[in-house]
């Protein structure tokens, strides 16, 4: 049935007379010009999807702090001195450790010939620390070695000068003095062995494993780089073919490297296998409600063009995308899809009742558009709000939100009509009359009866169970907590990926060093000297125990140990010997003592637990006794160390020595107390040669086996380190010692763990001054605080731009106030769901907030104004509340793309955001009609 302009007086808003105004103009413009329309917004979206297709995704942290954040700057500042900062750690294993090694040195030969690596190392050369080995011995026990060696000549003396061969104590003499300095038990004693291991190696249940550790020359964070390294490392170990050396040889990456290159693939994959699921569902869905594939044009053509053209521009502002703002797209599809179902829907509706193509898009345009349009800017408003944030996350979002939105908005106004005038002079469209919604709006048309009428016991029902609901949640929204752990929202969604990642980690972390593998911090230096006085106040953190570190932070002096003799021994208390451990014996058994059967009174006196005793002289020497009395004072604090760490404040102080695990610099392999060694191990090389002439010839022999440990006579210095120990010390500038590493204890993404080591080592004192820290891990405590203070003024002011846009559109405080009572509604509903599940707040649903209020606002305003327009609440549910079911039904849709993401966070964010547009329809069909009813009936009309 086609109705003429009479016809059209039914109460459903078309009965205002010949539309006019912007309206018509916008209507005859879509059919005067539709393939101007059309084309240009193809144009537009085409380059839209060229820059859009260069986007990347940015998942570090430190890139939601804005850039001037104190954390992201002395992050930046690191990368400037230091460069990338991160390993990538290649395992070699098979059961045959001859074969594992042999293939994991080619592999690290190939490997060092790659430009992109600054360094590989695998073969740790211990020679020069061999060479050097007994400077890196404590000045206590080189002062025991020296009376050991004072007592090994003495008893080769007694030995020579006994008158009997058979003389026990000589020969028991000189037997202790053999084990006490033969190399094994040297070598075990000052652990010359395990100081410093020559591989990066550990044992597994499948054979041993090596690490070959590598340093490349870009930031795991640049995905590219790093899945064309991981891709090329891959390649070179299969040049190799690991096979030919072991049938069983594996060849592995690991490291962040390899993370981030499985996590960038993983959540790329994510994204298309979401976008391609919800665009596939969301083409059935809108073929079925507009019964037809002519709908399924209409609607996604202009929304995908907007969409794209929004990531364009995206692409041009800020050139990639952060975490939170990954699944834009969808978000995008989800939010812009509401524009052109209530534009579509209502333009069918009209064509259903009669109306022509022009006079169908000039009502359409005037009525639905009006709403739509003040949901849409509502919608862009508030995500541009977003942008007053500090957190990156929240500003970005914003952004592009917003221009998607406003893109989306001029698409379904614009260019969905355009293809309406398209399609229908193409192939009209056969909307066939409804006479049951004839029907209705006649009815709808007809005088209401005044009156108060029967109780609407249903509407009354919907709304007590509505705001019953909203109480109960309201009075446990205070149980609301945040998540600190930001490592959780990193976790994949499915557990048993996460166990089988973390069990295949441990073999490796544990043969480079499990604290290396952890994220360190770094004490910028200006020259060694700052670095040398980081490093020792941090090793010496290290070494106090919690009643030092009291005792220092309440302004006590530290007691001093007790005195060591000239061997650098203390003294023994109540006949126990030596405090030191030293070897009892040759056995180390210390049954030497019964053997004396307390025959020699004086032997008795001077032995020392199975040691034979030095002449006292020797003992007592001024010099050495100096050098004792120095070993003493170091195993303390040192005095300038003292004094640095006094500077700390006592809680920070206490926190420090808490938190600290441990710390390396260049002066990690430059020993300490050089001078007083050198003066040690030269006294000692002078007694040998002058007293050699006593020595039996094998005796001379036996020693010449640990004999070239006394060949140093000159101290280390930085630059005389091995190649593979300073590059790994060196900066992009090719100095060498101005930083300083250290590991810390606890959860680095736990913020309360992180927010504490922050404030306790964000600025270290050096005798030139504050020395600055950072730390990947101290975007945490940044990040956290950010959206503490940002959170709250978004939602609020986002409150406030519902309420003003509901103002202009209505004109009325009660208009406004209904839609922002219906939001608020949704979204107490949604926080006591949240807590009905156990389910913490985090920075990724805390985003979903501020867009539910526009979404949201978006249902409530159309049900609210077409109910404005005269129409009964009857005909409002039937037409516009389908409308805004298929919108709820479509935003869910775009938001459910996210729980396809194995990404705790993002997913959260799409079950949060789906979850509270469902609240929001639920609220707007169900009860706000309820309350408008009620209204009505207490008014007794």
């Amino acid at each position: 049935m086609r109705a003429g302009p009479k016809s059209r007086a039914r109460g459903d808003g078309s009965d205002r007379g010949p539309v006019r105004g912007p309206a018509r103009q916008l209507a005859g413009l879509a059919s005067r010009r539709p393939w101007t329309i059309v084309l240009s917004a193809l144009i537009v979206g085409a380059l839209g999807l060229w820059f859009a297709l260069q986007l990347r995704v940015d998942q570090e942290l430190r890139v939601l702090l804005p850039e001037d954040a104190l954390s992201t700057s002395r992050i930046d500042a690191l990368s400037d001195r230091l460069g990338n900062q991160s390993e990538l750690y290649v395992t070699v294993r098979s059961p045959s450790r001859e074969a594992s090694l042999q293939y994991a040195e080619k592999l690290a030969e190939g490997l060092r010939a790659r430009p992109e690596l600054r360094y590989a190392l695998f073969h740790l050369d211990r020679s020069f620390f061999e060479r050097n080995a007994l400077l890196y011995v404590d000045l206590e026990d080189l002062l025991d070695l020296r009376c050991r060696v004072i007592e090994r000549i003495r008893a080769e003396v007694r030995k020579e000068m006994a008158l009997f061969p058979e003389d026990n104590e000589a020969a028991g003499d000189v037997a202790a003095a053999d084990a006490a300095l033969s190399e094994s038990e040297l070598r075990e004693r000052y652990q010359l062995d395990t100081r410093l291991p020559e591989y990066y190696e550990t044992e597994t249940d499948e054979g041993a494993l090596f690490v070959i550790k590598a340093r490349p020359r870009e930031p795991d964070t640049d995905i590219a780089f790093a899945r064309s390294l991981f891709e090329e490392v891959e390649g070179l170990a299969a040049k190799l073919e690991p096979a030919s050396f072991h049938p069983e040889m594996e060849v592995g990456i690991e490291g962040s490297y390899a993370e981030q290159s499985r996590r960038a693939g993983g959540l790329q994959g994510d994204i298309v296998r979401g976008s391609a699921i919800v665009i596939g569902l969301l083409m059935l869905v809108l073929a079925i409600y507009f019964r037809g594939a002519r709908a399924v044009v209409l609607i996604l053509l202009p929304l995908v063009l907007a969409v794209t053209s929004a990531l364009g521009i995206a692409r041009l502002i800020f050139g990639e995308l952060n975490l939170v703002s990954a699944f834009i797209f969808i978000i995008l599809i989800g939010l812009g899809i509401d524009f052109g179902i209530h534009v579509l829907g209502r333009y069918r509706d009209e064509r259903r009742r009669g109306l022509g193509l022009d006079e169908a898009l000039a009502v359409t345009l005037s009525t639905t558009s009006v709403s739509t349009l003040a949901g849409g800017l509502s919608t862009a408003l508030t995500c541009f709000l977003l942008v007053i944030a500090d957190f990156r996350g929240f500003s970005q979002f914003g952004i592009v939100a917003g221009i998607g939105v406003l893109m989306a908005l001029l698409g379904a106004l614009v260019v969905l009509p355009a293809l309406i005038v398209i399609m229908e002079r193409a192939r009209p469209w056969r909307i066939a009359a409804d006479p049951a919604a004839e029907a209705e709006l006649l009815a709808d048309a007809a005088p209401v009866a005044r009156g108060r009428g029967p109780v609407p016991w249903l509407a009354l029902l919907v709304l007590a169970a509505g705001l019953g609901v909203a109480g109960v949640a309201a009075s446990h929204l205070g149980e609301l907590e945040f998540e600190y752990d930001l490592g959780r929202l990193d976790e994949p969604v499915r557990p048993k990926k996460k166990k089988a990642a973390k069990q295949g980690h441990e073999p490796y972390r544990k043969a480079v060093g499990r604290k290396t593998t952890l994220a360190p911090a770094v004490a910028l230096t200006d020259d060694l000297e700052a670095s040398y006085d980081v490093h020792r106040q941090l090793t010496a953190l290290t070494r106090l125990t919690e009643e030092e570190v009291e005792l220092l932070a309440s302004g006590q002096e530290i007691p001093l140990p007790p005195e060591f003799d000239g061997c650098g021994r203390p003294p023994a208390a109540d006949g126990d010997g030596s405090g030191e451990a030293t070897p009892e014996g040759a056995d180390g058994s210390g049954e030497e003592d019964e053997s004396d059967n307390g025959d020699n009174d004086d032997n008795d006196d001077n032995d020392d637990e199975g040691v034979i005793d030095a002449d006292e002289d020797d003992l007592q020497d001024p010099a050495f006794l100096a050098l004792a009395e120095r070993a003493r004072l170091h195993r303390a604090v040192d005095p300038e160390v003292r004094e640095l760490l006094r500077r700390y404040p006592g809680d920070r102080l206490r926190e420090m020595h808490d938190r600290l695990y441990d710390a390396a610099s260049v002066f990690s392999f430059v020993p300490e107390l050089q001078e007083e060694k050198l003066a040690v191990i030269r006294d000692i090389r002078q007694r040998i040669r002058e007293k050699s002439g006593v020595l039996s010839d094998a005796d001379q022999e036996r020693l010449k086996t640990w004999e070239p440990y006394l060949e140093v006579d000159a101290p280390i210095t930085a630059e005389a380190l091995p190649e593979w120990v300073r590059l790994q010390f060196t900066d992009e500038a090719g100095e060498l010692g101005r930083f300083v590493v250290f590991w810390t204890k606890g959860g680095k993404s736990d913020y309360h763990n992180s927010k504490r080591i922050y404030d306790a080592f964000l600025d270290l004192e050096a005798s030139s001054g504050q020395v600055p820290v950072t730390a990947s891990f101290f975007v945490i405590p940044e990040i956290v605080d950010t959206i503490r203070g940002d959170g709250p003024v978004v939602l609020g002011l986002s409150g406030g731009v519902l309420f003003l846009v509901s103002l202009l559109l209505f004109r009325r405080v009660g208009g406004a106030l209904i839609v922002l009572g219906t939001v608020a509604l949704a979204l107490v509903w949604l926080g006591g769901l949240l807590w009905l599940q156990d389910w913490k707040i985090n920075f990724f649903t805390v985003i979903a907030f501020p867009l539910l209020v526009g979404m949201g606002q978006d249902d409530a305003i159309h049900i609210l104004h077409r109910q404005q327009e005269g129409s009964r609440l009857g005909v409002v549910l039937r037409e516009t509340g389908g409308a805004v079911l298929m919108t709820t039904v479509t935003t869910v849709l775009g938001y459910g793309g996210m729980v396809f993401a194995d990404h705790l966070g993002l997913y959260s964010l799409g079950f949060t955001a789906a979850s509270g547009m469902v609240l929001c329809f639920v609220a707007s069909v169900a009860v706000l009609p309820a309350g408008l009813r009620v209204a009505r009936w207490v008014r007794g009309g």
